[in-house]
């Protein structure tokens, strides 16, 4: 049996991370920060070779996800 890996990622920094809100199911953007740090990480985490890229439809969750989608040409 092969083994299989699942890597958990937290997504980007938003305003609503910065002033200590809780954010639930409303839908911040990532700010600059979270935009860059995203980025940074997407490239560390490519080195995994992940199959495939799942997130929340929420925006903050998909904006951190895409750097490392694209990266990978995942959907």
């Amino acid at each position: 049996m092969t083994a299989r890996r699942v890597l958990l990622w937290r997504h980007g920094r938003t305003a609503w991370n910065v002033q200590h809100r809780f954010q639930g199911q409303a839908d911040p953007p990532l700010d600059e920060v979270g935009r860059r740090r995203s980025a940074v990480a997407a490239a560390m985490l490519a080195t995994f070779s992940p199959v495939a890229v799942v997130s929340s439809d929420l925006v903050r969750a998909v904006d951190t996800a895409r750097p490392l989608a694209d990266r990978l040409g995942l959907p």
